[in-house]
């Protein structure tokens, strides 16, 4: 992985901890401070759309291999 990939992976796990974290002061708030469920199904779709742009844009960002460089 080159610089930029880190920085790309560091900021997914990053955002991907404080959605599931916010997410879960939100439904002990609820259940302390009321009835209210939280729907999991909007965390999952939250976590996923995290992790699938996180992931692109390691892809993304990958050294291409110039056909000069490679050892035949």
């Amino acid at each position: 992985m080159n610089k930029k990939q880190l920085i790309c992976l560091w900021g997914g796990i990053v955002v991907f901890v404080f959605i599931a974290l916010t997410t879960l002061t939100e439904v002990s708030a609820n259940i302390f401070g009321g009835n209210q469920k939280y729907e999991y199904g909007t965390l999952v779709v939250r976590l996923l759309c995290t992790v699938i742009v996180s992931g692109g844009l390691i892809y993304t960002l990958k050294d291409k291999e110039r056909k000069n460089d490679k050892d035949d």
